[in-house]
């Protein structure tokens, strides 16, 4: 036996548990034992037996087996698409009421360690409820009139739409209000409607790929887009909610307006791939807008480590670091080159009619809508701690003043409307309402709205180069440490 004291007794090797996110093992662990999913993994069970049973009595009666197919959807799309994710709207803001955040971020873990492991462990519980039902998916098999392959690719992509949902109610979870709940109730119903349909259709593209309606690589562009799409919104929205936990060393804003770069590159990809899918281009345009006005909202850093992280890695990495770092001064360089990035797609890929001059108008006033109220913010409430609250309120504003035009025009078949080319998010809501067809004017409010847009850019530019020289510009020369 050696009892040499330099002998040094082996250290056990680790548990599994040590080897993964630890917030994810913690939430795991607690999750599994509430009540909420006790109940809902019971009652699934119970239900998806009751369901088999009946639609087995009446198969073997009718040799119909819709009711099967109905009552199996509707089951497990509940929890999937409403019960799991509604879960990630308490998973940060619980941590900061119960002000629990300032002990973990002692443990070293990030704030995307951390929102990502709140995030994985909605992810387990999904992942836990599809695997149990698929002894029931291949009992269905024998029901008749089932394609195994189809119901197994319809459940992962009802998984990854679960996913996506858990993302964001994780990622607006910092930002709880009533007002930010309302809505991404509503939006959860809304997205969940939007990804059937989208699941359907995918599904009609397989089925169809023998005819001449669709294509095998149709289809396997079109799975591909919606994964890529999928996973660049569930970062985005973990970015987002890291972003209101992190500290100010932390550089989220260039991660998610990277992802928003990433949604016009798939969305380039698929429309040079298939043609007339330029219906693509304009879904990649909705997160790409979600990204330019969390930037335009955000306030320039203090601190010199997320303007110098970009300094010293090489003329592109700096060149880039112009318009990732964190604050609106970039932002609104992004928001230029993603503007410029996009007219020149949908120019370049035929999307528009442009020789219809409301196309033009609509084009022009959507980025116009984007610029105006953050000019309003700037010049007006420039120490606002909520320019994006103000932003919604201002976009109401517009809206409610659009209505009201329109509807005093009809009563006294007038063209007043006119005057609201002077805001383009009425000119925006006058072409969504296709309320722009007053002949004659249209010049006018091309030019009105033009000038507008532009005019707001350059305000925000010259309000901009200030911050550039008195804030961000002296942190670029400090020595590095």
């Amino acid at each position: 036996m050696n009892t040499s004291p330099t002998a040094v007794a082996t250290p056990p090797k680790s548990d599994f548990a040590d080897w993964i996110n630890p917030m994810l093992v913690k939430e795991l662990r607690q999750s599994l034992r509430t009540k909420v999913f006790l109940i809902t993994f019971i009652s699934l069970h119970v239900l998806m037996m009751v369901s088999l049973i009946l639609g087995l009595i009446v198969a073997s009666k009718t040799g119909d087996a819709t009711v099967s197919t109905v009552t199996f959807w509707m089951m497990i799309s509940i929890p999937l698409i409403y019960i799991i994710p509604m879960r990630g709207l308490g998973a940060i803001s619980g941590e900061m009421k119960a002000n629990t955040l300032e002990p973990v971020f002692l443990t070293r873990l990030t704030s995307f360690r951390i929102v990502s492991g709140k995030w994985l462990s909605m992810v387990g519980q999904t992942a836990l409820l599809v695997c149990s039902v698929l002894p029931y998916a291949f009992l269905r098999y024998f029901l008749g009139g089932v394609n195994i392959a189809d119901e197994l690719g319809s459940l992962g992509w009802l998984f990854l739409g679960s996913c996506v949902l858990s993302a964001v109610t994780t990622g607006s979870s910092p930002y709880q209000t009533p007002l930010t709940r309302a809505l991404c109730v509503f939006g959860i119903i809304f997205f969940s409607q939007i990804a059937l349909s989208g699941l359907g259709a995918l599904m009609f593209s397989r089925g169809s790929m023998g005819g001449s309606s669709s294509s095998p690589l149709e289809y396997w562009v079109f799975a591909a887009t919606l994964l890529s799409f999928a996973g660049l919104a569930i970062v985005l929205m973990l970015e987002t909610a890291a972003t209101r936990i992190a500290p100010l060393a932390e550089n989220h804003s260039a991660s998610m307006r990277l992802c928003g770069a990433g949604f016009f590159l798939v969305a380039i990809v698929h429309t040079f791939l298939i043609p007339k899918s330029e219906y693509m281009l304009f879904a990649s345009l909705v997160p790409v807008l979600v990204v330019i006005l969390i930037a335009l909202s955000e306030s320039p850093r203090d601190i010199p480590g997320p303007y110098r992280a970009f300094l010293g890695r090489g003329p592109l990495i700096g060149l880039a670091g112009r318009f990732l770092y964190p604050g609106w001064p970039s932002a609104l360089l992004y928001t230029f080159l993603a503007a410029l990035c996009y007219s020149l797609a949908v120019v370049f890929n035929d999307t528009f009619d442009f020789d219809d001059m409301k196309n033009w108008i609509i084009w022009i006033s959507l980025w116009g809508a984007v610029l105006w109220p953050f000019v309003f913010i700037r010049l007006i409430l420039p120490k606002t701690a909520k320019p994006l609250l103000w932003f919604i309120g201002l976009q109401f504003a517009a809206f409610l003043f659009t209505i009201l035009f329109i509807a005093a025009d009809q009563s006294t078949d007038s063209s007043a409307r006119v005057a609201l080319s002077i805001c383009p998010t009425c000119v925006f809501f006058l072409g969504l309402f296709q309320q722009l067809d007053m002949e004659g004017f249209h010049i006018i409010i091309l030019s009105v709205v033009s000038a507008v847009t532009v005019g707001s850019f350059l305000l925000l530019f010259l309000l901009s180069v200030p911050v550039w020289r008195k804030t961000i510009a002296p942190l670029l020369r400090l020595p590095k440490h």
